[in-house]
């Protein structure tokens, strides 16, 4: 095995011995190579920098997964999340500073956002200069609040708009590389670098 992600929530408030005791289980089950990358998910709103020294300290956790989403507090409190935009950068700027590799996770497509306002998100983002950010657009899934109270969604877009758009974006420091590859997911676009 070369990669193991724990995510679904907010495994970040694990400590570092729930984690250690969770790799050790997953050891046992299964061959993970010597360079195995393991990424833990964390949500912004619950990022403690203290569990981030701890995580980063250990051998196991060696990449960090942040759903920011947005960086807009409107856009943040349209999604329910419990972050702000501020906590976002924070997040990130901690994410930075305890590992050599981590990522950013951005939505766009969101309720009544425009396309300035995607890519000014999108800005931030490369500003942080994240070694991996992921961008992905918004569905609305079965069960969920959305779903029995659907948002006005940004009306289509020319694919000629979003590209002059993302021209303008400029990436962060020079020593960032910053790669846009086009990925397909069933019935829906994304990009992710």
């Amino acid at each position: 095995m070369r990669s193991v992600f724990i995510g679904g929530g907010t495994p970040s408030l694990m400590t570092g011995e729930e984690v250690d005791r969770l790799l050790c289980d997953i050891r046992a089950l299964l061959p993970l190579a010597p360079d195995c990358e393991i990424t833990l998910e964390a949500n912004p709103g619950t990022m403690e920098a203290q569990r981030f020294r701890d995580f980063s300290a250990r051998p196991g956790v060696n990449r960090l997964f942040a759903r920011i989403q947005s960086f807009d507090d409107d856009q943040l409190t349209r999604l329910g999340r419990i972050h702000d935009g501020r906590q976002a950068v924070r997040a990130a700027e901690q994410a930075g500073q305890h590992f050599e590799r981590f990522n950013l996770d951005l939505m766009w497509a969101l309720p009544g956002q425009t396309v300035d306002q995607a890519l000014e998100d999108l800005q931030r983002a490369l500003e942080l200069a994240p070694p991996h950010l992921s961008l992905y657009q918004l569905t609305i899934e079965p069960n969920t609040v959305f779903a029995k109270f659907p948002p006005p969604l940004p009306t289509r877009i020319s694919p000629s708009r979003c590209s002059s758009g993302c021209r303008s974006v400029r990436a962060g420091p020079a020593s960032a590389t910053t790669r846009f590859r086009r990925t397909r997911s069933p019935g829906r676009p994304a990009y992710t670098t």
